[in-house]
């Protein structure tokens, strides 16, 4: 598929400079494409999912994880295998976003942004009333919708926080 494709050409670059190891900074990158790169490749790649997965197992008091993510790395049930073989008493709850890394990218994401606000509010309305404690953002713009405390794949740092209903 096209996600696999390009992560392929571009580890095929970057191993042409000798590097020691690749990290997969992209959630959508780590849970489609992880296993088709060490296939492929000997350079060590480190995705960001164990780690993020991680974090939010440890962070959680209520037992309940809400995980954000692409379309693609929701699919891929990469998140929830990961979560169930930390602790088998999680509940996780996923929903993928459609528009948030587009919008991102296109700069929709601060304070009093209208779109961004909007857009968060209608996506994120499946975990109200979910009881989750922890929210696992599981692309790597996602942070920058938020400034509530939440699982940073990138950073690999957990916090809980409930849901504000805005």
């Amino acid at each position: 598929d096209e996600i696999c494709e390009m992560s392929l050409q571009g580890a095929a670059f970057l191993e042409s400079f000798d590097v020691k190891a690749i990290l997969l900074a992209c959630g959508t990158i780590s849970t489609n494409a992880a296993d088709a790169l060490r296939a492929v490749f000997k350079t060590p790649f480190i995705g960001v999912v164990d780690a993020a997965c991680a974090a939010a197992a440890r962070a959680t008091r209520a037992k309940k994880i809400g995980v954000i993510a692409t379309p693609p790395s929701i699919a891929s049930g990469v998140y929830e295998r990961g979560l169930a073989g930390l602790d088998g008493d999680l509940t996780v709850i996923t929903h993928g976003c459609t528009n948030f890394a587009e919008m991102v990218e296109q700069g929709h994401f601060r304070v009093g942004d209208e779109l961004a606000e909007r857009e968060v509010r209608r996506e994120l309305r499946c975990f109200l009333g979910s009881g989750i404690d922890t929210r696992l953002l599981g692309c790597t713009p996602y942070p920058l919708l938020s400034e509530e405390k939440r699982v940073n794949p990138a950073r690999s740092e957990a916090h809980t926080s409930a849901l504000q209903s805005h």
